[in-house]
């Protein structure tokens, strides 16, 4: 139970308003981050389906006990991919 209350914190910071499992695949909108953090976060995790323009993402071939903790360390990766980024371009300023 911990563990999505945790995954729903997390989606609520990064603007993600849904969050959908259906026939085995994870779907998760809107979101959105750069070209370049897309393509770091496709090498980490190779199930991972970007779909930029209609801002989302699928995740495939997760097993069912897998899904909470592999989500929560996406979303732990997808914030620091982002607040990296606003560090990047307050320090530009």
């Amino acid at each position: 139970m911990l563990g999505i209350a945790r995954l729903r914190l997390l989606a609520k910071v990064l603007g993600i308003k849904e969050v959908r499992q259906q026939y085995g695949k994870v779907r998760v909108s809107p979101i959105r981050v750069p070209k370049h953090q897309e393509v770091v976060l496709s090498m980490s995790y190779k199930n991972l389906l970007f779909k930029p323009e209609r801002e989302y993402f699928q995740v495939v071939k997760v097993e069912a006990s897998n899904i909470i903790p592999f989500m929560l360390s996406l979303f732990n990766d997808i914030m620091s991919a982002l607040s990296s980024r606003d560090d990047v371009s307050t320090k530009a300023r």
